[in-house]
């Protein structure tokens, strides 16, 4: 009988340094940890380095190459923000005794994974990394 497992960060970690080998198939995660290794999650408790929107059919048979190309095309100032009202998102609420924590994109990037477009994520990531940087090395903030 086939293991269904859930992998988290750490499994994950393990498996990228080679100290444990993911089984061949029956594995999952969840959006949580795929946002914790594509760096999506920012230090502020209202906001993320960068928000994967709900990718229009068009986009998905652009290709991810293709998009990428579009992203560099837009001004640097807006990539990071780009898909933050084209995104899902909601909001944890403790009234007074602790902030509030507002997570992005779990559902966008859920179906992207379940779909097989990790290339999208990707390409997305990859421009935005960059103007992450760019940012932070100018003392500008997201």
């Amino acid at each position: 009988m086939a293991r269904d497992v859930l992998l988290d960060t750490q499994l994950l970690s393990y498996a990228i340094k080679g100290t444990y080998t993911l089984p061949a198939d029956g594995c999952a995660i969840t959006s949580v940890t795929a946002q914790e290794l594509l760096l999506m999650q920012g230090g502020k408790l209202t906001r993320n380095n960068y928000y994967v929107p709900f990718f229009t059919d068009l986009a998905l048979t652009m290709g991810a190459a293709k998009f990428r190309q579009h992203l560099k095309s837009m001004p640097s100032s807006i990539r990071s923000r780009a898909g933050r009202r084209a995104t899902d998102r909601f909001v944890l609420d403790f009234g007074n005794d602790y902030p509030s924590v507002v997570e992005y994109s779990h559902l966008a990037t859920a179906r992207l994974l379940n779909a097989g477009h990790g290339d999208m994520i990707k390409s997305y990531a990859s421009v935005l990394k960059r103007n992450h940087f760019e940012l932070s090395h100018s003392g500008s903030t997201f």
